[in-house]
């Protein structure tokens, strides 16, 4: 599952999650200077969540 908002994209379930963080480096790399990915530990599950950088 994931959810955009335009500031944020989140994914939640295997095996997208674990692949994300398997190649954090990559993604963060892939997405720099405007978007940076983070994990977050909710109850029973992570998600990786890529925030947005607003910059004028």
């Amino acid at each position: 599952m994931s959810h955009l908002d335009w500031s944020a994209v989140i994914a939640v379930g295997e095996p997208a999650v674990s692949t994300l963080l398997d190649r954090a480096d990559e993604l963060a790399e892939a997405i720099a200077p405007r978007w940076y990915p983070r994990a977050v530990e909710r109850p029973g599950e992570i998600w990786v969540v890529l925030h947005r950088t607003f910059t004028n």
